[in-house]
């Protein structure tokens, strides 16, 4: 125990360290130094625990129940960690809870989003089918960006888009969404990604490929002008319903 406990102890340093040198202040670079750190003081607290237990004469088997209960209490406290350092992404989670399920959303949700929210920490909050591969659609914002900025050289940044592009649109038609919600970010419209669905529109396939999809809904995201836009799959077409059995009869690794 006292050798995971030093190795834990090492690797929660380096994460630390790692937090710090990239110094974007970005929720999610914490959170490894976070999960280590809590994860180090639940096994001093076990540690503790089973030495005043065996002190007292308990069994192992007492022991070992006892360390099992505590760590099931723990559980809710774990969960929340994330949600209840952040009040505004914690408000913004229920909000789109409370309208997935008056839309009756179901669990297959795709999310275009810059950011790891909503889809975490609303996995917490709301069940959905982790069929869609992209926890943020940054990589995308970045080249779009890039394009507009002249960082990167405009042909070469719109191929790259483009290419993104493709590849998102084919891995809907693999794992094809009753729902999605999407980010708009109104408070900084000049950016090309503060609006995935008008983007998306733009090309042809895309706009086709999502046709079926009415919006039913809105709610405030985290920042004070992002809304996330919730659009459910209003008549679904053989390609549609032919992806999603392909993806239940093979489901992903």
């Amino acid at each position: 125990l006292k050798s995971l406990m030093r190795a834990l102890g090492c690797a929660a340093i380096g994460a630390l360290a790692g937090f710090v040198i990239q110094h974007k202040g970005w929720d999610y670079h914490y959170l490894p130094f976070q999960l280590l750190i809590n994860t180090l003081f639940a096994l001093m607290f076990f540690g503790a625990l089973r030495h005043v237990l065996e002190k007292h004469g308990r069994s192992h088997a007492q022991s070992l129940a006892a360390l099992l209960v505590c760590a099931l209490a723990l559980i809710p406290l774990a969960s929340n960690v994330y949600q209840g350092e952040n009040p505004s992404l914690r408000q913004s989670t229920e909000r789109l809870r409370a309208a997935l399920l008056e839309a009756k959303a179901g669990p297959d949700v795709a999310f275009f989003s810059r950011y790891l929210h909503p889809q975490y920490p609303l996995n917490l909050a709301y069940t959905f089918a982790p069929t869609w591969p992209y926890s943020g659609l940054w990589a995308l914002s970045s080249m779009l960006d890039a394009a507009a900025d002249g960082s990167v050289p405009r042909a070469i940044a719109e191929a790259d888009a483009r290419d993104a592009t493709q590849k998102v649109l084919q891995s809907l038609r693999r794992h094809p969404p009753r729902a999605i919600v999407a980010e708009l970010d109104m408070g900084d419209p000049s950016r090309a990604s503060s609006d995935f669905m008008s983007l998306f529109r733009k090309t042809p396939e895309f706009a086709e490929f999502l046709k079926p999809y009415q919006k039913v809904g809105s709610v405030a995201g985290v920042g004070p002008e992002s809304v996330y836009e919730i659009y459910t799959l209003c008549c679904e077409d053989a390609a549609h319903r032919s992806g999603r059995d392909e993806t239940r009869a093979k489901p992903p690794p």
